[in-house]
């Protein structure tokens, strides 16, 4: 008997279970529309993650847990009622067949008469560091704004909170709607945010055509290949030809890029990074 490789076990069976999921989640609205699609089609994954990032996500898991129960404590303190944790989001929409938009919101709570909610997002003390400088990762923003525009509840306000994992370190956001252009705006820390519910649907809707249809979408991000090898980058003539990380980390990335791989098993694809025109967007929504 073997202890670790049982606990490896046990992560890698549950993590296979949850693949099995057939909903369209918030979490996921702004994943490559080529990986949505192969989720949907349950390809088989090609680089399936380790036990060992499973285990760094449980730890994260660990700490809504904690946050969750502490909340709930203070909340009742100051008199806040309804306090909820993984409140249950579905929402249905012709548009995505039988399936349902499905979430979970980790607390939701009622002070006085307004619906207030939070996210938490675990990080590494560098991620943090980041959302801190420079505003919420766009995908945790266009999650919860699913969230605000779906749930069956009207929320006055919303708390986007990271902490991270290794050195506790710490910051937060509140989303809260305010007059602009004589409009009411959802606005982060003040600052209109640059999102559309429509957009965020037709992505959902596009995937599901794809799958329908039975074609695999363009790829809107690139990874460096060289001498028929899948690479995080390469350097040539002086510049630096780097994979864009939603690749680097896909469990996709082998099968996505087979073709490719074997078109420059005597080369690079360098002339790829000038032709390609990246779906990426890493600046911020508020």
């Amino acid at each position: 008997m073997n202890i670790i490789n049982l606990l490896e076990d046990s992560y890698l069976q549950e993590h296979k279970e949850r693949r099995k999921s057939t909903s369209w989640h918030p979490s996921g609205v702004s994943e490559c529309v080529r990986k949505l699609y192969y989720k949907r089609t349950n390809t088989e994954e090609s680089d399936p993650i380790e036990a060992g990032a499973l285990m760094k996500m449980a730890f994260g898991t660990a700490l809504h847990e904690d946050f969750q129960k502490r909340l709930t404590k203070e909340l009742e303190k100051l008199g806040c009622i309804n306090i909820q944790s993984e409140y249950e989001i579905t929402h249905n929409d012709l548009s995505l067949g039988q399936d349902p938009i499905h979430g979970y919101i980790d607390m939701v709570w009622k002070d006085k008469t307004e619906w207030v909610g939070c996210e938490f997002k675990t990080s590494y003390g560098r991620g943090v560091v980041d959302v801190k400088k420079n505003g919420p990762k766009k995908e945790h923003l266009e999650q919860i704004f699913l969230y605000l525009e779906l749930a069956n509840v009207h929320f006055s306000r919303f708390y986007l909170v990271y902490v991270a994992r290794d050195n506790n370190y710490r910051t937060e956001f509140l989303l809260d709607q305010r007059p602009v252009s004589r409009n009411l705006t959802w606005c982060c820390n003040g600052t209109p945010v640059r999102i559309r519910l429509a957009d965020l649907m037709n992505r959902f809707i596009d995937v599901k055509k794809c799958v329908d249809a039975k074609t695999v979408p363009d790829r809107p991000y690139i990874t460096a290949i060289k001498q028929g090898q899948l690479v995080r980058q390469f350097v040539k003539l002086g510049h630096t030809y780097k994979s864009d990380w939603q690749c680097s980390y896909c469990n996709y990335q082998t099968h996505c890029w087979k073709d490719e791989v074997k078109k420059y098993e005597m080369g690079d694809n360098s002339e790829r990074f000038k032709e390609s025109i990246s779906g990426r967007d890493d600046s911020n929504a508020c």
